[in-house]
């Protein structure tokens, strides 16, 4: 068995829910991990091994949510053209042949298409696979607003999957306004014994150390409410807030204007095994995220990555799924609500009870019981096809 894992992010870069599942799904088939050509990745349209029976390659793709406003603007003129998107599909089918060609050591292998990014979905029209699983992590249309002909390969590959995995209800939800059948709800993860042993880690250099430290760890891009980052820098100047991750280029104003408080730290992005070293150091961990389109469908894994260390997590009230943590978890309505929570936080986070409560709730969550879950779920349809 092969199984086409079709990313939407590279395989170098931030380590997250694709590669956790990836990664395991190698223990039992072989996996081809397709990712889609970014301009700060290396080309790599040639089979490559980067583990035990996983490979990656890189095929064109059309790059709607480029984080360059112009070569996002590039993409959407130059996608009106229906002859330009064959081009860039046949491109992706031929280079897909080909390392089909060169991993099918058996006539007989079967195929399994896992896609996460629906936008190559299309391929499907010239293979046969036993099974098209979508893996469905975050909301299609929350990041940017996508040409009509994008939106209709969305729907098609809904309706066309064998299965549907989502992380969120409110995902679900989206789902079941197109289909009811076979849709799954596996949420996100941690890996449990990395991020609950901070025994283990070093001390990084780059932390403050006068403080008690309240810490972000996660994409720094537009979701993030710094007008309120801002309201707890200015009101707890006796505590730091450190931010830790990868910069959108549009809100490098909203971080200029952040970096004049002098108990924000922003660390910038760091590799993810090293990321446990920074969040055990910490005392809370916050999601300020704004509530919109994209956010209410999220869930988060740095809220199981803070819980693996043992750390409380406040947040906004971005989703309406927080709601099945709020025992875990503090919610916050308003900035003020949320100043409260962090003091309300740090009493917590001296308490083992409460500790040892969301420590087990991280454990429960291990990326290990997440890929049971989607393997059962792949074994039980190779069983009925």
């Amino acid at each position: 068995m092969i199984i086409f894992f079709f990313s939407d992010i590279p395989w170098e870069g931030l380590y997250q829910r694709p590669h956790h599942l990836a990664k395991r799904l190698s223990k039992n088939y072989i996996v081809i991990w397709i990712e889609p050509f970014t301009l700060s990745n290396k080309l790599n349209f040639k089979l490559k091994n980067i583990g035990e029976n996983l490979y990656s390659v890189t095929v064109p793709t059309i790059p709607y949510n480029a984080r360059n406003k112009f070569i996002k603007k590039l993409a959407f003129f130059l996608s009106s053209c229906k002859i330009f998107r064959l081009t860039i599909q046949f491109i992706q089918y031929k280079i897909i042949e080909k390392i089909t060609s060169e991993i099918n050591h058996k006539k007989n292998d079967e195929y399994v298409f896992f896609f996460e990014n629906f936008q190559i979905s299309n391929i499907t029209r010239y293979f046969k696979p036993k099974i098209i699983i979508y893996d469905y992590i975050d909301n299609a249309f929350g990041f940017t607003k996508l040409p009509d002909h994008i939106v209709k390969m969305w729907q098609h590959l809904v309706e066309n999957s064998n299965f549907i995995i989502t992380t969120s209800n409110n995902l679900i939800k989206q789902i079941k306004s197109i289909r009811t059948e076979n849709v799954y709800l596996v949420t996100n993860g941690v890996e449990y014994n990395l991020f609950s042993s901070p025994q283990t880690h070093v001390d990084p250099p780059d932390l403050p150390k006068d403080k008690k430290i309240v810490g972000y760890i996660g994409a720094i891009y537009p979701w993030l409410d710094f007008e309120l980052i801002a309201y707890l820098c200015s009101k707890i100047s006796h505590i730091n807030f450190v931010f830790i991750g990868k910069e959108h280029p549009e809100i490098e104003k909203s971080l200029t204007n952040l970096k004049k408080y002098n108990n924000f730290f922003y660390l910038g992005f760091k590799n993810y095994k090293d990321i446990p070293a920074y969040s055990s150091r910490f005392n809370i961990g916050i999601i300020p995220f704004k509530r919109n389109e994209l956010t209410e469908g999220v869930n988060p894994v740095k809220l199981f990555e803070y819980s693996a260390t043992g750390i409380p997590t406040v947040c906004t009230n971005f989703s309406d799924d927080l709601e099945e943590y709020k025992d875990l978890i503090f919610i916050s309505n308003t900035k003020e609500e949320f100043l409260q929570n962090l003091f309300l936080a740090l009493e917590k986070s001296t308490q083992s009870d409460f500790i040892n409560k969301i420590k087990n709730f991280a454990k429960v969550n291990d990326w290990n019981e997440k890929y049971k879950i989607v393997n059962s779920l792949i074994e039980n349809y190779l069983r009925k096809s």
